[in-house]
């Protein structure tokens, strides 16, 4: 193989002569030799007084564009509803049900457990001016500084590198304008944090890089790595693709030094087996860690809790699940029946009937307690027949269940009312009248999992230890239960079948409470078992993925993950009273990083052709070390994209943020390589105008667009003449033709009396345990003289007929709120 220019770079070149890496004759074959020096690390770490003074800079414009009107705008705008509601939910212990782990969230905990919040705030709805005792500036405050330390630990890691400081000054300056970075380091976000975390865990592992693989101060760094690891994946799942990349960095680093003859493989295989397992078993204590926290913060009841299973209910401050249960069941006791399948809840009927098949009283699942989830058993051969003793139900009994209403659970040949398409279900439904004794549509033979059942409850029906199902006498069918909702009309509750197939787990049940009045009051009792931490960690996790699918809904912000580099759009996060906050990058970094990725791609693949094909390629120790770093660099890229490319999903283009931050670190070699590879002066002096000339075109784009970070004064012209994308959406129709026109305009503004919002889950309980909604739309959308404006949980707002819409197909719930301005 050819070879040029083998001599390293000229040693004038400032702060980056130091290379680790030198091309070494070996008795075969060329190899890389791999030394460390004092000399060598000092260059590299930002403790000299040009890094201080550089890092200074960074700090004070950083703090003031961070930090510019943390207060404005000053009401609730997207996703800070969601992370507010959180502080909240923690400062008052109450249950709730996240999408993502807590560690972010427990951050801003920590932040309102100093500030003195009390939680009487729920952040709610968008939109929602904050009272004058919520100090959402102190929040917004810590995520602006976690932003800037994010730039501080940008500059680091890129001089820990090699990269020269004026480049790497260059590139951080033009970070600290970073549009995208802005705006989602000025708001209550757990991308703040979690960028953070990232960044600091990319910094510690390049740091622990820069030591001799067994050193103390190596380990010390990569531990420190590890721990920012266990953040990032404790604040979102997706973290765990930066560790991916760690641990791929870990083998590419063991096969350069396995490399080097003049090491030993031995102690290459030892350190790099212990790193690996490092960068495993620390971020996943972490992660346990913050669920562990997070179980100590919530344990008191709450709506939310209706999701979950009744064991964890128990556990939980204020619940109302029954204990000390009577456990045998017989023929006569009065029971409430869960479903073990679902989160649906109980077995129940209301006063409401099909229009469809049978047109018979509806059979549903209700998560709530109610009187009408209760049920009577009896013999199917002795219907309305009183009962003089306790007889125990046992395995294969054929029985009835009565009804407060009574009728009797019932199964015939008529299509589901929503499965209709399902040739194995058939609709159950309620069906008779006080004195009716039933028919053999309504006898049902007991069946026992005896392997889902506890011992002990095994052979006969026992309350909460037994698990069951019930198989239609005459069509020998299952009672049947899935994630599928009723329509509005018999207010979302889950649907009810008989199921010849599907999954068995679905077709599971048990009994809840339980009364017989032969029983006598000494007779066995059971409660819930209390879980261990692990059941309880395996549960929540169960629900937060449930809880994800269910919220994951097309927003017309989404965006396709291939068009995040090329930014066609952004996202809307706040519109309220000319007060516009949409996330946009700054075109210039963002599409410098792209241009990089593309450029050093191309290049990369025509060294590999010519190295391949046996022509000369450049292998200074520069180079290959520039290679190194930017490979590395891009492989983070690309491994944090891949899932979102592959996957799927409904996704915002901020998500591509850590991607995005990769990109950047590798663009910052881009530019150092300007300064170092050519050897003619005036292509040097180039680099520097290139370099100069891209800061300031940062720093105007921001400049110009600033408002949509900041949700300050825009006029109409201004905002249209930004848009150098046609597909960039942010709405400039909400501007003043000036900005004069503004102050005059907002003081003069139409109030908002009543916003509703909507939200997906189950109807809340009232004192007939139903929730009526279309009286309610129809009302608010057609008295002449209401002024509703409906909206969305992020503050979009809806036409009124797509509301009534929503309502009525969807299971949208109305949740009435008044703004006063």
């Amino acid at each position: 193989m050819s070879v040029k220019g083998k001599k390293s770079v000229n040693k004038k070149v400032e702060d980056t002569s130091l290379e680790p890496i030198e091309v070494k004759n070996g008795p075969v074959r060329p190899y890389l030799g791999i030394k460390i020096t004092d000399e060598f690390v000092n260059s590299r770490v930002s403790n000299t007084l040009f890094d201080k003074l550089y890092l200074i800079v960074l700090v004070i414009v950083g703090s003031a564009v961070r930090s510019h009107s943390l207060t404005a705008p000053n009401n609730v705008i997207d996703k800070e509803s969601i992370v507010g509601g959180i502080i909240s939910n923690y400062i008052n212990r109450e249950f709730f049900i996240g999408t993502t782990p807590p560690m972010a969230n427990l951050f801003y905990f920590l932040v309102s457990f100093f500030n003195g919040f009390d939680g009487q705030f729920n952040f709610q709805p968008v939109g929602y001016p904050y009272p004058n005792k919520v100090p959402y500036a102190t929040f917004r405050l810590f995520s602006s500084i976690l932003g800037l330390l994010t730039v501080v630990l940008f500059y680091s890691t890129l001089r820990l590198t090699g990269v020269k400081r004026f480049v790497a000054f260059a590139i951080s300056l033009a970070l600290v304008f970073e549009n995208g970075y802005v705006t989602i380091s000025r708001y209550i976000f757990n991308e703040s944090p979690y960028l953070f975390f990232i960044a600091l865990a990319i910094y510690l592992f390049k740091r622990s890089q820069l030591y001799s693989m067994g050193s103390c101060k190596s380990y010390i760094s990569l531990l420190g790595s590890a721990i920012a690891l266990g953040c990032t994946i404790s604040t979102k799942w997706v973290g765990a693709f930066v560790i991916i990349w760690v641990g791929i960095s870990l083998v590419l680093k063991f096969i350069l030094n396995i490399g080097d003859l003049s090491k030993p493989v031995c102690s290459s295989i030892k350190h790099t087996t212990i790193k690996g397992l490092l960068c495993l078993i620390i971020p996943t204590f972490v992660y346990v860690l913050s669920f562990y926290t997070h179980f100590q913060l919530t344990t008191h009841i709450s709506k939310d809790a209706e999701i979950l299973s009744s064991e964890y209910r128990y556990e939980l401050i204020g619940n109302n699940i029954p204990e000390n249960i009577k456990a045998p069941v017989g023929l006569g006791s009065r029971v409430t029946i869960r479903h073990a399948g679902t989160y649906g809840g109980y077995l129940h009927s209301h006063d409401i009937f099909y229009t469809a098949g049978s047109k018979q009283q509806e059979i549903t699942l209700y998560p709530y307690e109610d009187p009408k989830n209760e049920w009577y058993l009896e013999l199917y051969s002795e219907s309305g027949k009183p009962i003089t003793n306790f007889t125990e139900l046992v395995d294969g009994t054929k029985i009835r269940l009565n009804h407060k209403t009574h009728c009797r659970l019932h199964s015939h040949d008529h299509k589901p009312p929503v499965s209709e398409n399902s040739d194995w279900q058939k609709e159950v439904s309620c069906y008779g009248y006080e004195g009716f004794e039933g028919d053999g549509n309504d006898d049902w033979i007991i069946e026992i999992d005896k392997d889902k059942s506890v011992e002990g409850a095994r052979e006969a029906v026992k309350a909460i230890n037994t698990k069951f199902r019930l198989r239609h006498a005459m069509t020998g069918c299952y009672l049947f239960s899935h994630d599928t909702r009723l329509p509005a009309s018999s207010y979302n509750q889950q649907e009810v079948t008989c199921a010849t197939q599907g999954i068995k787990a679905l077709t599971l049940w048990y009994i809840e409470s339980n009364d017989h009045d032969f029983l006598p009051d000494d007779t066995e009792r059971v409660s819930y078992p209390r879980l261990s931490f692990l059941q309880k960690f395996v549960e929540i996790h169960k629900k937060i993925v449930y809880v994800t699918k269910k919220k994951d809904i097309p927003n017309s912000y989404n965006s396709n993950p291939l068009s995040w580099p090329f930014m066609s759009r952004g996202v809307e996060l706040a519109y309220h009273n000319f007060e516009n906050v949409y996330f946009i990058g700054n075109a210039i970094m963002w599409f410098a990083v792209t241009l990089f990725i593309i450029i050093f791609g191309l290049g990369f693949a025509c060294e590999l052709i010519a190295w391949q094909t046996g022509k000369p390629i450049f292998q200074t120790t520069y180079i290959i070390d520039f290679h190194i770093q930017t490979v590395e660099y891009l492989l983070g890229y690309a491994i944090y994209m891949a899932p979102y490319i592959l996957l799927g999903g409904n996704y915002f283009i901020y998500e591509y943020l850590p991607a995005y931050y990769f990109g950047a670190l590798a663009l910052g070699h881009g530019f150092d390589a300007l300064f170092v590879i050519p050897s003619n002066k005036i292509i040097k002096q180039a680099a520097y105008a290139v370099i100069t000339l891209f800061v300031i075109g940062n720093i105007y784009f921001f400049q110009n667009r600033k408002t949509l970070a900041y949700g300050s004064m825009w006029s109409h012209d201004s905002c249209e003449a930004s848009k150098w994308l046609s597909s960039w959406d942010y709405d400039c129709n909400g501007y003043t033709l000036s900005v004069d026109q503004y102050q005059a305009q907002k003081s003069q503004r139409v109030k908002t009396d009543d916003v509703a919002s909507f939200s997906y889950g189950f109807p809340a309980p009232t004192s007939e345990a139903e929730m009526i909604q279309d009286s309610i739309v129809d009302k608010m959308i057609n008295e002449a003289e209401s002024e509703a404006v409906f909206v969305d949980s992020n503050g979009n707002k809806l036409d009124p007929e797509e509301v009534k819409r929503m309502v009525k197909e969807e299971g949208a719930i109305l949740k009435k709120s008044t703004i006063n301005e």
